[in-house]
C-alpha cells in the first residue's frame, strides 16, 4: 500500500505526479476516491446552500456560521492529525503556495460567494427602498394634482396643467392602481361638471377639453389595463379620425359628440346617448348600438356590416347609412 511518505520520496521531475500520488495514498484504492468526492461534494455542496440561505436571512446568523466552520476544520485536524505531521516533516520538498492554495480555497470561494449574496441583498434593500419613496412621491403628487384640479379659485391653466399631468399616471404600471384611480377621477370630475351645466353648456372649459385630450391619447393603456368609458360623462368630447376599435362605452353620454371618420369598429354603444351626435364617415362595422338614443344625431356616410347591430325600430338606410361587405 502506498504511503504518503512513499509518494513524497517519489523520484520524479513532475510536481504534479507526486501530488497525484499523495492524493492516492491518503485512500485505499481509486473505488474509494470517486467515492470521496462524490459523497464530499454532495455534503459540501447541501451544507453550503443551507448556510447561504440563513446568512441571507438576517445577519445575526453569520457568528453562528463561523463557529460551524472552526468546528468542522477543528474536526479534520483531529481525523488527520497523524497524516497531517507526516505530510508536514517533508513539507519543504513541495511548494508551500500550492498547500496553501489546497487548503484555503474551498473556504475562500465559500466567503466569496457569501459576500457577493450579501451585496445582491444589500442591492434589493436599496433598490426596494428607492421604489418605495418613488411611489410615495409618485402618490403625493397625484394627490397635489388632483387638489389643483378641483380648485375652483386656480386659473383654467392651472387647473388644464394639472388635468394633463394626472393624465401620465395612466402609463405607469397597473399593479401600482394609478390607472385606475386617475380614470375613477376623470370620471367624476366630468360627472360633477356636466351634472352642474345639464349637458347645455356650448364652449368647453380648458380643463374639460384637457380630460377628453387626455382620454383620447391615452386609449391604448384604456385597452391595456381593461378600463372601460362606461357611464362616462363625455358630452360634446372631440373624436374625430380617432381609431377607438373595440372600446366599451356601455351607457356613456355622448350628447352632441364629435365622431366624423373615426374607426368605431367594434365599439360596444349599448345604452349609450349619442343625441345629437356627428357620427358622419365613421366606420361602424361590428358596432353594437342596442338601446342607443339616436336622437337628432348625424349618420350620413356612416359605414355599417351585417355584424353591426341596431334596435328593430333602427332603419340604418333611412338615416343616411351605407352598408359595405367585410
Amino acid at each position: 500500500m502506498l504511503s504518503i511518505r512513499d509518494a513524497i520520496r517519489t523520484k520524479s521531475n513532475s510536481k504534479w505526479l507526486k501530488l497525484l500520488l499523495i492524493i492516492v495514498a491518503l485512500v485505499k484504492t481509486p473505488f474509494e476516491i470517486i467515492e470521496l468526492i462524490y459523497i464530499g461534494i454532495k455534503k459540501t455542496f447541501s451544507f453550503f446552500i443551507f448556510l447561504n440561505r440563513k446568512a441571507t436571512q438576517t445577519r445575526s446568523f453569520r457568528w453562528i456560521i463561523l463557529l460551524v466552520i472552526a468546528f468542522i476544520m477543528g474536526i479534520c485536524l483531529v481525523q488527520y492529525w497523524e497524516r497531517l505531521m507526516d505530510f508536514l516533516k517533508t513539507y519543504d520538498k513541495i511548494p508551500a503556495s500550492l498547500i496553501t492554495a489546497l487548503v484555503a480555497s474551498p473556504f475562500a470561494f465559500w466567503l466569496w460567494v457569501w459576500r457577493d449574496q450579501n451585496k445582491i441583498k444589500d442591492q434589493e434593500h436599496i433598490e426596494r427602498k428607492l421604489i418605495i419613496e418613488e411611489n410615495n412621491d409618485a402618490w403625493e403628487n397625484f394627490f397635489k394634482f388632483q387638489k389643483l384640479a378641483l380648485d375652483e379659485d386656480e386659473p383654467p391653466l392651472v387647473r388644464s396643467t394639472a388635468i394633463y399631468a394626472l393624465g401620465e399616471y395612466y402609463t405607469r404600471p397597473k399593479e401600482s392602481n394609478f390607472p385606475q384611480q386617475v380614470h375613477n377621477f376623470y370620471q367624476s370630475f366630468l360627472d360633477c361638471y356636466w351634472m352642474e351645466y345639464n349637458n347645455n353648456k356650448l364652449e368647453l372649459s380648458p380643463y374639460i377639453a384637457a380630460v377628453y385630450s387626455v382620454i383620447v391619447s391615452k386609449k391604448d393603456f384604456h385597452i391595456k389595463y381593461k378600463l372601460s368609458l362606461a357611464n362616462f360623462n363625455l358630452v360634446r368630447a372631440n373624436f374625430m379620425n380617432i381609431d377607438m376599435r373595440g372600446a366599451f362605452l356601455f351607457n356613456a353620454n355622448l350628447t352632441k359628440a364629435d365622431f366624423r371618420i373615426a374607426n368605431l369598429r367594434d365599439v360596444k354603444f349599448l345604452c349609450a346617448n349619442l343625441k345629437g351626435a356627428d357620427l358622419r364617415g365613421a366606420d361602424l362595422r361590428g358596432a353594437d348600438f342596442h338601446g342607443v338614443n339616436f336622437e337628432g344625431a348625424t349618420l350620413c356616410g356612416a359605414k355599417y356590416n351585417k355584424m353591426t347591430l341596431f334596435d328593430n325600430n333602427f332603419d340604418p338606410k333611412k338615416a343616411g347609412m351605407k352598408k359595405v361587405d367585410d
